[in-house]
This record gives C-alpha cells, sequence and structure tokens, in this order.
C-alpha cells in the first residue's frame, strides 16, 4: 500500500514538473528593460526568439530580432544605456563644479582674500572640472544622435518610415 502511494506521488510529480517546463518554455521573459533620454527598449523572449519593444517618448514599435536588425537593436541598446549613464556623469560634474565655486564665494567672504596657492589649486581644480562638464555634455549630446540614428534606422529596416 505505501509503496504504491509512492509511486503515485512521484508520477504526479513528474507529470506536474514536465507541465511546469513546458509553462516556462512557452511563457514570455523580460531580459532588459531601459529607459534614458526619452528613449527606451524592453527585451522579451518568446521561445526561441527575441521581441524588442523599442520608442521614442510616445512613438512605441514592436520588432522582432533577425539577422538584418540585430547590430541595430544592439548598437541602439548599448546607446540607451551609454544616455543614462552620460547624463548622470553629467549632472555630477555640474554639482562639482557648483560646490567649487560655492566654496570659493564662501571662502572669499570669510578671508577676503585668498592666498596664491591655494587660489592657484582652486582655479586648476575649475578648469579641469569645466572640461570634464563640457567634455561629458559633448558625449552626452552625441549619444542622443546616436540614439536618434539608430532608432530611425531601425524603423526603416522594419518598413514603418
Amino acid at each position: 500500500m505505501k509503496r504504491e502511494r509512492v509511486i503515485f506521488v512521484l508520477i504526479v510529480c513528474i507529470l506536474l514538473l514536465t507541465n511546469v517546463q513546458s509553462i516556462l518554455a512557452s511563457s514570455t521573459v523580460i531580459l532588459r528593460e531601459e529607459k534614458a533620454g526619452g528613449y527606451q527598449y524592453q527585451i522579451t523572449q518568446e521561445q526561441n526568439e527575441y521581441k524588442w519593444k523599442i520608442g521614442h517618448k510616445e512613438n512605441v514599435f514592436f520588432i522582432i530580432e533577425s539577422k538584418e536588425n540585430a547590430d541595430y537593436l544592439d548598437r541602439f541598446r548599448r546607446t540607451v544605456n551609454d544616455l543614462s549613464l552620460q547624463k548622470l556623469e553629467f549632472i555630477l560634474s555640474i554639482s562639482y563644479l557648483v560646490l567649487i565655486i560655492v566654496s570659493i564665494i564662501l571662502g572669499k567672504r570669510k578671508y577676503k582674500l585668498i592666498p596664491s596657492g591655494p587660489r592657484l589649486f582652486l582655479i586648476c581644480l575649475i578648469s579641469i572640472t569645466l572640461l570634464y562638464s563640457v567634455n561629458t555634455y559633448y558625449d552626452l549630446y552625441d549619444s542622443y544622435n546616436d540614439a536618434n540614428y539608430y532608432f530611425h534606422s531601425l524603423l526603416n529596416i522594419k518598413g514603418q518610415l
């Protein structure tokens, strides 16, 4: 009697596991999702094909990955990821520049005249931070242009434009 129950339980478990595998194999899995600078993408996997949801502001399109568009989709993904990092980098560099300028203003109020050693150091610090901020701004601008290019290229490949 116990042996029959054990066999019955094992058979039920095996049937459940095989059904769970088939359900998981046919379900949609979101692999990656990102939004930055008005651009967005979402990668989902259904069985053996990848479906992309790409968009700019309110324009959203669905694309199935193929050999023709795989490179553009990957570049669009990397560009959107770069946009979010570069935006953060730009905000931090501007914040640092503001912090240095506020420190100079507060220091000047307290000491009336900043000695030449610290003054030279602060001028170098401002110059480096300003140069870094401008460089980050241009990188951010280039990434926006790249994202726009890849977005429209993907729409041309898909035949939307």
